[in-house]
């Protein structure tokens, strides 16, 4: 690619067509010349779709209403549902409490979710967004101390918990007091220990008032979940009513996917976390745009997961990584477990090749697995177009989408085939990091791109592959090392189940990757064995020459990303 574009230096602009989407390459001056720039802008291949104006909760309220009868979120523990009808009249109830609330002439309050996933917690999201409200998620597995900071931050006026959780959330109230800060008004969902009435009760009384009809302006910030803080301190997100509706219509375009019929009565597992962008996004919005019946669990655990499976016959499997390897390796999960699935979403970590081969072997070519790219700050950017995947690969960009792979060192674009951090453009890009303008200029540059700080690369087709963050990459005597370059080869070990790399200082090659490695059950491996094998497979500066440390697990977050910053902790902590 670089030497055919060499002969054409002087011409302006070069567009080549490439997997049937164009690449622009400016071309402003001879190489080496003063000011000299080449850039290429990778856009999506598929025709733009008309973007929605509408608020987020009328994304689905209308077509919903049609469906009235047909069960809308199940809880898969209970077994209490909510039909479409109970749901549309619960979220304009609890839309009403929300309005109360809210003193005329006064910025839009927050309200925050501290709770597992339920049936409730659509009703509080969207009822909340209904009438011009902010959300903010709360991880249900934070400390008294966390979510103190995330009330603080995001200053919160009613928070809605699970009746688990109260102890949790009046340890943090008191944390607020002591340091003379106001709490946020408390809604318990389930029987309450301090005695307070269940929130349900009210959201089920057929004479509570409705919320009064708002025009919701798509500017205004719909939603704050916080990111991740797996590059550091939590930061609020602040996603438009606007790019959250817009990023819903790119997901559902026909030239992306196969369109779902609401009369096929999609039924959809709910069991990754409502609080993530992933479950916002994937199961609650879209699951409810298409009128899919959703079921929620709280959490992961073998035997409800099972349970589910063969209960609901579900059609949508929205997963991660860690779950469909779960799957490969569980003999109590068959294929006849998803014979009535149809697609497997998964995302919010990459998804190796060597797990979706498994998988595919195991569960069959009827299961469509669909794999995705996105960031809280970005919500949805590439997708699994329904002419296939590339296994290894996120997919391709969505409509509307653009991005260029930019030189780690220079932040000059790059051309297919070369690593570097992707940017993207985006209608559903954040307005905004809360309370943090340099944080927000550091992330969204003055051209509009926001600097993702994932390390990537695509090819001629068009599909994306997400190699590394930057800040994780180890330089070893100068040498890019990727930690998961290394973690793939180690998987490919039979006697490794599990591993993660990190990089630990070294005083004469600056950093050496370091391995945590989680035995496989009843395997028999040594250091040494492992070092031997990963020689015959690597170049020399890629060895683990910080050595190997075996441990019964590593930390992730919930959706299964790890943690590296905690592996650094511990090993910081040995050192």
């Amino acid at each position: 690619m670089r030497t055919r574009l060499q002969s054409v230096l002087l011409r302006p602009v070069l567009r080549r067509c490439i997997g049937g989407r164009c690449i622009s390459s400016s071309l402003a001056l001879p190489s080496g010349a003063a000011g000299a720039s080449e850039e290429f802008i990778v856009r999506s291949q598929f025709p733009d779709t008309p973007l929605p104006t509408c608020g987020l909760t009328h994304v689905f309220l209308d077509q919903c209403s049609q469906f009235s009868d047909r069960p809308a979120v199940i809880d898969g523990i209970t077994r209490r549902t909510l039909t479409y009808g109970r749901l549309i009249d619960s979220i304009h109830r609890w839309g009403a409490v929300v309005q109360k609330r809210w003193a005329p002439g006064s910025p839009p309050p927050t309200v925050g979710i501290f709770m597992h996933n339920c049936p409730d917690y659509p009703v509080i999201f969207f009822g909340t967004t209904l009438v011009g409200a902010v959300v903010t998620t709360l991880n249900p597995s934070y400390t008294a101390e966390e979510v103190a900071l995330q009330l603080e931050d995001s200053g919160a006026c009613l928070l809605v918990i699970g009746s688990e959780l109260e102890d949790v959330a009046l340890k943090a109230f008191k944390l607020l007091t002591d340091r003379q800060l106001p709490s946020p008004s408390l809604f318990v969902v389930g029987a309450s220990r301090s005695g307070r009435s269940d929130l349900r009760t009210l959201l089920e009384d057929s004479t509570a008032p409705f919320a009064t009809h708002v025009d919701v302006d798509p500017s205004s910030v719909a939603m704050m979940p916080y990111s991740s803080g797996t590059t550091g301190r939590p930061k609020g997100v602040c996603v438009t009513h606007g790019a959250a509706t817009a990023c819903s219509e790119m997901i559902s375009s026909p030239a992306v996917h196969w369109t779902v019929d609401p009369d096929m009565a999609d039924r959809m597992l709910g069991l990754l976390p409502f609080y993530h962008i992933y479950g916002i996004m994937i199961i609650m919005l879209q699951g409810l745009k298409i009128c899919s019946t959703i079921v929620t669990l709280p959490k992961f655990h073998q035997n409800s997961f099972i349970s589910a499976l063969q209960e609901h016959k579900f059609t949508t499997i929205p997963l991660v990584p860690p779950l469909l390897k779960y799957i490969n390796e569980c003999d109590d999960v068959t294929r006849e477990h998803l014979q009535s699935c149809h697609t497997v979403t998964c995302g919010a970590a990459p998804l190796s090749k060597s797990t979706a081969e498994e998988f595919n072997r195991k569960c069959g070519s009827f299961v469509h697995v669909c794999e995705g790219y996105g960031m809280t700050e970005t919500l949805i950017t590439h997708t699994t177009p329904k002419e296939g995947s590339k296994l290894g690969y996120c997919g391709k960009l969505l409509p509307h989408v653009q991005a260029k792979i930019a030189d780690i060192d220079t932040g000059a674009a790059l051309p297919p085939h070369e690593k570097g951090e992707i940017w993207m453009k985006t209608p559903c890009m954040m307005a905004r990091y809360h309370n943090r303008p340099d944080a927000t200029r550091d992330t969204i540059d003055e051209d509009g791109w926001l600097h993702t700080g994932d390390v990537a690369v695509y090819d001629e087709d068009g599909y994306f592959s997400i190699v590394d963050r930057i800040k994780e990459l180890i330089k070893v005597k100068g040498f890019q090392v990727s930690p998961s370059e290394l973690e793939d080869v180690l998987l490919k070990h039979p006697a490794i189940a599990d591993a993660g790399v990190i990089g630990i200082p070294h005083e004469n090659h600056g950093e050496v990757p370091r391995a945590y490695i989680v035995k496989s059950k009843k395997a028999s491996v040594t250091e040494k064995e492992i070092n031997e094998y990963m020689k015959g497979l690597l170049a020399p500066y890629k060895q683990l020459l910080g050595g190997i440390k075996f441990v019964t697990d590593l930390p992730k977050n919930p959706t299964g990303k790890l943690l590296r910053r905690v592996l650094a902790e511990t090993a910081a902590k040995e050192a």
